[in-house]
């Protein structure tokens, strides 16, 4: 007699069949190639197919890439070149891959603001890349009016609690709340640019 755990079930040739034949899936992936480019050449591959789904909206390959490059024509023009830090704060919608796209497109790098974060979350980001440019729907731009009044109450807050006149906190200030400040106000060093716009 032998142990139900000990019984090899599978014959050897269904083994290698089921282990090594089926899940022979190995592909050599273009390494060189970065995301965009890939999605380049499936746009000519099939222009026509559908590419992107987003409850009742879909674009098709064409669709998608030719709203992505006209906003990366834009944003070149308003100077993101390589390593370029661009912030994207939208809702989940067809315009966060059109951002997504554009930003890589223009040879920049995008800096995810997800607006459901904690404003505390937001603000260390902002903080640590100081975008000049931000695409913003209109949830975005709701998101930055919020961090403005955030960071304007924290500074009033620190100044209340300083006991010194605000002299000790004054630096931090400046260093760690001026960005949300201008970009909540959309100071004219942070440009604004919703993704959902045509840029014809």
């Amino acid at each position: 007699d032998e142990m139900m755990s000990k019984v090899d079930l599978p014959a050897p040739e269904e083994r290698e069949l089921l282990l090594n034949t089926w899940n022979a899936t190995d592909k050599e992936y273009p390494s060189h190639l970065c995301i965009h480019h890939l999605f380049e050449q499936q746009a000519e591959r099939t222009p026509e197919a559908t590419a992107l789904v987003f409850m009742d909206q879909s674009l098709t390959y064409r669709q998608l890439n030719e709203r992505s490059n006209r906003l990366a024509h834009h944003l070149i023009g308003l100077g993101v070149r390589p390593e370029t830090l661009v912030a994207i704060c939208v809702d989940r919608s067809i315009a966060m891959i059109v951002g997504v796209l554009a930003i890589l497109k223009a040879g920049g790098a995008y800096v995810p603001l997800d607006p459901s974060y904690p404003t505390d979350r937001l603000v260390a980001i902002l903080e640590d890349c100081h975008p000049s440019i931000v695409l913003a729907d209109d949830v975005g731009r709701a998101t930055f009016s919020e961090l403005n009044t955030f960071s304007e109450g924290m500074s009033q807050r620190m100044m209340d609690q300083s006991g010194d006149g605000g002299e000790m906190c004054r630096d931090y200030l400046l260093t760690n709340t001026s960005i949300i400040t201008h970009i909540g106000r959309e100071n004219v060093d942070v440009k604004f640019i919703d993704p959902n716009d045509t840029f014809s």
